[in-house]
């Protein structure tokens, strides 16, 4: 197993349920993860694999979705 796919198996079993990969682009790679299969359609792209895992934590810690896109710029609720 390559260092990538060990670092990758590990933010997968840490935070089950996401699914991550490496994209390969001529500026660098960037790590990315989304939830598919259940309502909730985030989809996050950071640089490393420690910012992924910090996104996850933050989202882990709160399990909201507004924590992974920032506040809601919607109407205030009346």
């Amino acid at each position: 197993m390559t260092v990538e796919r060990e670092i990758i198996a590990r933010l997968e079993a840490d935070y089950p349920g996401w699914q991550i990969w490496v994209v390969h682009r001529a500026y660098g790679p960037s790590v990315w993860c989304a939830r598919p299969w259940t309502d909730e359609k985030a989809v996050i792209n950071t640089d490393s694999p420690d910012q992924l895992r910090e996104y996850l934590s933050e989202h882990a810690l709160h399990g909201r979705q507004e924590n992974l896109e920032g506040p809601d710029s919607g109407p205030a609720d009346p």
